[in-house]
This record gives C-alpha cells, structure tokens and sequence, in this order.
C-alpha cells in the first residue's frame, strides 16, 4: 500500500485529522475551534532538508495568535546533533509545553 492509499484509508478514521498534500490549492474551509486543543502535525523524519527549524519558528508566531495550539513533529532522527538544535530552538522560542517531538509513531490517534 503506497502513502496516498493508506491517507485515504486510515486518516477518515481519525477524528478531526485532515490530510493537507504537498502544494495543497485549497487547504480548508473549516474554521478552526479555538476552544479546544488542535495539533499542528508534522509526519517527516527529522532531517535539515526538511526544515523544521523553520516550521518551530512559524508556528511560534501562530501559536501566539491562538494559544490553544500545540505541534508534533513525528518521524525518525537519526541526526542527534539536529534534534539537539531543534530542542533548544524551542526552548529559546519557549514552546517545550506546546511542541512534542515523539520519534516515529504508528497510531496517530493515541497521540492526538
């Protein structure tokens, strides 16, 4: 079963998990409720080419905006020196509440 199959599959089982692609046209017209704790997910490995770094920064500025956001980056890191980087990063940003890096994950309905 390749990604896209599995999306189609398992995500609709998930409640209140969106899939968003690469590129998305259009990513929602649901408006978020802010009166409950919504999850910004991150499903990548950990990898500079991918740029967490900046994902933590922006969802800085947004989590200010609506503080009942939190972030999950989830996915595997097999560079210590780069978590260690993102891990300070949100400490400097103050966001060790509100992120959680877990590693990789097999059921995303246990975490969200």
């Amino acid at each position: 079963m390749d990604l896209l199959d599995w999306v189609k599959k398992e995500l609709p089982r998930i409640p209140k998990c969106k899939f968003i692609g690469n590129f998305p046209d259009k990513i929602s017209d649901q408006p978020v409720d802010r009166r409950r704790n919504n999850w910004i997910i991150s499903l990548a490995n950990l990898k500079k080419p991918k740029n967490h770094r900046s994902l933590v920064l922006a969802f800085s500025k947004v989590a200010k905006l609506n503080p009942a956001l939190k972030l999950a980056l989830i996915g595997t890191c097999e560079d210590e020196e780069y978590l260690r980087d993102l891990k300070i990063l949100i400490q400097s940003e103050n966001l060790e509440e509100k992120t959680t890096i877990t590693g990789p994950v097999i059921s995303l309905k246990k975490l969200v």
